[in-house]
């Protein structure tokens, strides 16, 4: 055990000597060692002197107390556990006074203030905080915590809200953080990384509602107010350089819409008198008024009117001046539009001394007819001038019988018929001259020959086809009978008649009509040898004819006579009378172009005793079937409406009835507009003992119906005198309403041919 005794100390305690701390002289002793030694341990003899002074007196007056603490400060240690309090081991191995706060140190035990941080003595640990707490930065100076500069960012910049920045804060550097505060930026947008109010170089710079103006931030103009571009509105449109409140696309003038131009914040419209609808014809007679915007957006509709029977001009009803003026089946009288009728009394078409039989018509589109017919075995023909309303040019074609005429889409009349054979003429309308006499087909043969009427119709592109029906014994079979139809065509490109074949055979009763494209349908009736039954075949120009194909499934003892009208499309309704057992009705069938099929077969009505049906449709495709059919013990003229848009009749009704006798072979055709003719004859006067035959018309119109229900309600177009029986009138509509009848009536002598114009 090491003991310190101070002697020098308590000699000058004794004396009333005061030491500097720390300047006290250690005499190190061993135990029962001399001074020598303690002197030598307690080097620099006025620090150890003062030193020792200072710690005897402050522990005890004793000599036991100085000279313990005397010996620890300088003794050798092994850790801080051999030297005394106040005192650290050093690395050498040598007790060590602990340092006061600022001296260097390596470690904690070192400091007598128990912390070292940072290489330096400190007070207290020093702990290090954020920067933005401006508090200790873990580092210790002249023995005291550091704490953050004045320079140090306690707070960054940024914006507290879109036009109000907050600078960057720095510490204060006595701990504290010196708020910056805020800094509001007007219209400006603030900048956050800098936390500044800069000038604006785009709309983005500003706050929502405001744009740049030239590096300053100005608030959005409202809806009127003059601008450049649309940032500059709150409208979000710039239109015509003012704010508006829609982009103002411009609309036609139809629509009454926008002009394309901003007016006082709002798109301007179209003026109220701005044409918003042109005065047009929607139909024939029907005018479109001009109708003008109501300056408000919207078209004021002026509607329409109904012209009446003028016809509509530009959306105006003007007086008529002639008679294209006036709508299809009207003419025009001293400036008034009036319906067309049938001349007050008929005209006879010859007057020689022969009976003149079979008459046949056909007109052109511009209401020119031609009128053929059968005199002692001679062929006739006269036209009718539509300019002129006069029949003129009688002509003797031709030695023959059984003629038939139809006008192709050129306007030239043909006519056929048979003399041993089939021959035609050519007849251009309405001034000729007429052509050569043309072969066209052989005719039967034999002990069974027996021609028929040919049957002629023509196409749009000026085709003309002829079917012929005949009779005639079969080759090496001379005992028995065959029934052909043969067929030939005349081309506009030749100028003349093909070479015949033949198209059907056991057929007879041929009839056919045209499309617009120039595709016909025949229908005619096929012989089983005691049965009959209706069939069709189809041609078109590529692939030619088809096959032969039903029109009905059920045969009949007798011979049906079919009729057959085509529409512009293609679309067929065929017609005929048809006897099972001792009822005879009429039968109806239509072929559709969409389905390339005949549907099934069905009754036009279901009372007994008909017979002599006729069919037409309009160029829509609507239909009309007339037929005679008993009604209360008399025969009567019945007629049946088919719709297209429907593909349905109406319901069978009276459109010629006599009280006196029966009315009988009615016969019909449409104009362009969809008015339609229906003739026929009707015995209906008694006289000196006899009923004589007279000659009706009727009248179908779109807009009204039929004209009449009874003869008594009608005027007769021809009369015949007592005690006539007359044969088949026949009918032939123009497009442009004309319609122009042919029969053949009796004057007391001899048939002569009788004729009236509708116009």
């Amino acid at each position: 055990m090491r003991r310190f005794v101070v002697a020098a100390v308590a000699t000058a305690l004794l004396a009333g000597c005061k030491f500097k701390s720390k300047e006290l002289v250690f005499i190190y002793l061993d135990a029962g060692a001399g001074a020598g030694a303690g002197a030598d341990a307690g080097a620099g003899a006025d620090a150890g002197a003062g030193a020792g002074a200072d710690a005897g007196a402050g522990a005890d007056a004793g000599a036991d107390a100085g000279a313990d603490a005397g010996v620890d400060a300088g003794a050798s240690c092994a850790d801080d556990n051999g030297c005394g309090a106040g005192a650290w081991c050093d690395d050498a191995g040598a007790c060590l006074w602990k340092k006061d706060a600022g001296a260097l140190c390596v470690a904690t035990n070192e400091c007598a203030t128990s912390y070292c941080v940072s290489g330096v003595c400190c007070t207290t640990s020093c702990n290090a905080t954020a920067p933005e707490a401006c508090g200790q930065t873990g580092s210790c100076g002249t023995g005291t915590c550091e704490v953050y500069a004045a320079s140090t960012r306690c707070v960054a910049p940024g914006c507290v809200a879109e036009n109000i920045a907050r600078p960057a804060s720095t510490c204060s550097g006595a701990g504290t953080c010196l708020d910056a505060g805020t800094v509001g930026c007007g219209l400006g947008r603030c900048d956050a990384d800098a936390g500044n109010c800069p000038a604006c170089t785009s709309d983005p710079g500003c706050i929502s509602g405001a744009w740049c103006d030239a590096g300053g931030c100005a608030p959005k103009k409202d809806a009127g107010a003059t601008c450049a571009a649309p940032n500059e509105c709150r409208t979000t449109y710039c239109v015509s350089g003012s704010c508006c409140t829609s982009l103002c696309p411009p609309t036609a003038p139809e629509i009454c819409g926008n002009t394309g131009s901003c007016a006082t914040g709002i798109c301007a419209s179209w003026s109220a008198s701005t044409e918003c609808v042109a005065p047009a014809c929607l139909a024939g007679n029907i005018a479109r008024l001009r109708s003008l915007c109501s300056g408000a957006g919207s078209c004021l509709d002026a509607g329409s009117i109904a012209c009446g029977l003028v016809r509509c001009d530009a959306g105006t009803c003007p007086a008529c001046a002639v008679d294209s003026h006036c709508v299809v089946g009207t003419h025009c009288d001293a400036g008034t539009c009036e319906w067309m009728s049938w001349r007050p009394s008929q005209q006879f078409l010859e007057n020689s001394t022969t009976t003149a039989i079979s008459p046949e018509i056909a007109v052109d589109t511009a209401g020119n007819a031609l009128a053929v017919w059968e005199e002692s075995g001679t062929i006739f023909a006269t036209k009718y001038a539509f300019s002129s309303s006069q029949w003129v040019s009688l002509n003797n074609i031709a030695v023959g019988s059984k003629p038939h005429v139809a006008v192709n889409a050129s306007g030239a009349a043909f006519v056929s018929w048979e003399n041993g054979g089939y021959w035609a003429r050519r007849y251009p309308l309405p001034d000729g001259p007429w052509g050569g006499t043309e072969f066209v087909a052989e005719g039967g043969e034999g002990v069974f020959m027996n021609n028929k009427t040919p049957f002629l119709a023509a196409n749009a592109t000026g085709d003309v086809m002829s079917l012929m029906p005949y009779r005639t014994t079969i080759p090496g079979f001379p005992d028995t009978a065959s029934s052909r139809i043969s067929v030939n065509w005349w081309r506009p490109a030749t100028s003349r008649w093909e070479d015949a074949g033949v198209l059907l055979t056991n057929a007879d009763s041929p009839h056919a009509a045209f499309d617009s494209y120039g595709n016909a349908v025949v229908a005619f009736v096929e012989s089983s040898g005691s049965s009959w039954t209706v069939k069709s075949r189809r041609f078109q120009s590529v692939p030619g004819w088809s096959a032969v194909v039903p029109v009905e499934v059920n045969t009949t003892s007798a011979m049906p006579v079919p009729r057959v009208a085509v529409d512009t499309a293609g679309n067929a309704i065929a017609v005929w009378a048809k006897t099972i057992a001792s009822d005879t009705n009429i039968w109806w069938n239509r072929f559709s172009v969409a389905s390339g099929l005949w549907a099934d077969a069905g009754k036009l009505e279901t009372d007994a005793g008909s017979e002599a049906p006729h069919v037409a449709v309009d160029p829509a495709g609507n239909g009309i079937a007339v037929w005679s059919q008993m009604q209360a013990s008399l025969k009567t003229i019945m007629a049946s409406r088919f719709a297209s848009d429907t593909l349905s009749w109406s319901a069978p009704r009276d459109v010629g009835y006599s009280s006196l006798s029966d009315s009988r072979n009615p016969w019909v055709c449409f104009d362009a507009a969809g008015n339609a003719s229906v003739v026929w004859w009707s015995e209906d006067f008694y006289l000196f003992g006899y009923y004589g035959d007279s000659y009706y018309a009727n009248r179908y119109r779109p807009d009204g119906g039929w004209v009449g229900v009874d003869l008594g309600s009608l005027t007769p177009i021809g009369e015949t005198d007592a005690g006539a029986v007359s044969s088949f009138p026949r009918v032939a509509c123009a497009p442009g309403g004309t319609a122009v009848s042919v029969w053949d009536q009796w004057d007391g002598t001899r048939y002569n041919i009788g004729a009236n114009v509708y116009r």
